[in-house]
């Protein structure tokens, strides 16, 4: 960690067992985490959820992609690693298609 001077801030990376980022600040020897924290990277996984299927890449902690939906779904499915575990939100969604409609 680099020395952060009285009232001063800086950036740090987590250590390398670890990923992430500290936004960290200095009053009188007393260091705060402003923002930012570290947590272990979540690994590759193969992914089954409404709309989608696909595998993940390895990610860092608080790293997040898109992965658009298959077709005829349309949207996407949003991949977000934190502590290591992924949390996945499909907003994968099915349009209306062309064709005979019955009304009854």
């Amino acid at each position: 960690m680099p020395d952060i001077k009285h009232q001063m801030s800086a950036r740090v990376t987590c250590p390398r067992e670890v990923s992430g980022q500290l936004y960290m600040s200095c009053d009188n020897k007393r260091l705060t985490v402003l923002e930012g924290s570290c947590g272990e990277r979540c690994p590759s996984e193969s992914l089954a959820v409404y709309g989608a299927n696909f595998f993940t890449p390895a990610m860092q902690h608080l790293e997040s992609f898109d992965q658009p939906c298959m077709t005829p779904y349309l949207g996407k499915v949003n991949v977000r690693c934190k502590l290591g575990k992924l949390n996945v939100t499909s907003g994968c969604k099915q349009g209306c298609w062309g064709g005979n409609v019955t009304i009854a």
